[in-house]
């Protein structure tokens, strides 16, 4: 069992080597050998090298890919938090261009490691910002 404070550093020294260093090789120290990825359309396993693989993919779409967290709320073995990435999208047709968006995370954790994924990104944004839709989306509405 992780403490609230340890699995706080956790996310931060996470996000830091892997998201802002693109230290992927880091993966290893953080995830067990699969990890549980929770999705609509059915949940999933990826080991590690699947885990890397889809963060090589979003590092070279989106250069100089940052990302900095927000609120974290953290439990004994669990964590919420929510992160803004920014960088410069590669587009093959359009070339380079900067793109910002958010997004909130889950983890679970097991024996000090991240056994469950889960989250969702602003893709509203990224795609307005993208060029896929023609004006802003409103997805969440104050209330």
């Amino acid at each position: 069992m992780s403490t609230a404070e340890q699995i706080r550093t956790m996310v931060i020294e996470y996000n830091r080597r892997v998201w802002n260093e693109h230290e992927v090789e880091a993966v290893h120290e953080f995830s067990p050998e699969q990890t549980l990825l929770l999705d609509p359309d059915g949940d999933y396993f990826m080991d590690r090298e699947g885990l890397k693989e889809r963060i090589r993919e979003v590092l070279r779409m989106i250069d100089g890919h940052r990302l900095d967290i927000g609120t974290i709320v953290a439990g004994q073995d669990s964590v919420i938090f929510t992160w803004e990435a920014a960088g410069n999208w590669r587009d093959g047709e359009r070339g380079v261009f900067p793109v910002r968006f958010g997004g909130v995370t889950y983890w679970k954790i097991v024996d000090g490691r991240i056994a469950e994924r889960d989250g969702i990104s602003d893709m509203a944004t990224l795609g307005y910002q993208l060029g896929v839709h023609k004006r802003r989306i409103r997805v969440l509405m104050p209330v």
